[in-house]
């Protein structure tokens, strides 16, 4: 029986969904600023009980007849089944945090690392009220922020400096542990980059969003080779499985921005059921021509 908590990790399926939700209900005079904070080394970060660090040992490399060695972790490990549910638990406990902080009438000083999160310029200001302008949610060890681009500078301080404040009550920076020569729990890499910089068009979780038209669409390098792939093979009378099960899972993961396009996944799925081999890309039982045909015309049209 399974002792982890199975909610949060749950809930990281329903954050584009929840995102695409908050940009259909928002104002149509308003533009939505997108932005991402990232942890660094985030599963390492979760320190175990010392009775159950034995849990996560393994053998390092070693000549033959030399004295075995054995590393114990001290932190959560990746790869093992129940540490994605424990993190998450963590991560969502963070953004609860972030959620409080905005809500509340909490007094926040300004925080080092704000300035990558502010804009370069807002709008104007709107007095139309809204139910909730702002939203935080948080995919693993993503911290995705969007907000309205009429609250005004003010407001989107507050939101920079509740989000960097409470990801850091969950995962202290090195100031607070003392760890000497520590990394900050946040990326200070992805800062730099740019990634939790508030725009209207911003790539998140892989898919760029447009706040301004309200759209999504694959990046262009993810788009144009599974196009050109899609392409070629409607020239060719013939896909083998390990080439169709790649391509099957690129689309399916498109289909995440374009809900009414899995509908076109259900050839690719029958030809990986029912063939084991290679499959005849024109075979009327499965129509995978028709399929990729209409699922390249499909990326072609998601603009953002």
């Amino acid at each position: 029986m399974s002792h982890s908590p199975q909610v949060p990790v749950k809930l990281i399926g329903k954050v584009l969904v929840e995102l695409f939700e908050f940009m259909a209900q928002a104002p149509e005079d308003a533009g939505i600023l997108l932005g991402e904070v990232d942890l660094s080394d985030g599963f390492w970060r979760i320190i175990v009980k010392p009775q159950h660090r034995w849990n996560f040992c393994y053998v390092l490399p070693q000549n033959p007849g030399s004295p075995m060695r054995i590393v114990v972790p001290h932190a959560l490990q990746m790869g093992w089944q129940k540490s994605p549910a424990y993190f998450c638990t963590a991560t969502e406990t963070g953004r609860d945090v972030i959620h409080w902080l905005i809500q509340s009438d909490l007094p926040m000083p300004k925080h080092p690392m704000e300035q990558h999160i502010l804009p370069e310029r807002m709008a104007q200001p709107s007095n139309s009220t809204v139910a909730r302008p702002w939203q935080v949610s948080v995919y693993v060890d993503d911290y995705i922020m969007a907000v309205l681009s009429t609250v005004g500078i003010r407001f989107v301080k507050r939101m920079a400096r509740a989000t960097l404040y409470g990801i850091h009550s969950i995962f202290p920076p090195p100031v607070i542990t003392g760890h000497t020569g520590g990394k900050d729990p946040i990326s200070l890499k992805k800062l730099e980059k740019g990634d939790a910089k508030l725009m209207t068009r911003k790539e998140i979780l892989g898919f760029e969003g447009n706040g301004k038209a309200r759209t999504w669409k694959l990046p262009a390098a993810k788009q144009d080779p599974i196009c050109a792939e899609l392409q070629k093979l409607e020239k060719q009378p013939r896909i083998k499985r390990q080439r169709l099960e790649k391509l099957t899972g690129k689309l399916f993961n498109a289909t995440r921005i374009a809900p009414s396009a899995r509908g076109l996944m259900t050839p690719f799925f029958k030809a990986l059921h029912h063939q084991p081999g290679s499959t005849k890309i024109r075979n009327q039982q499965f129509d995978l021509y028709g399929a990729m045909r209409d699922m390249r015309a499909m990326l072609h049209e998601l603009e953002g």
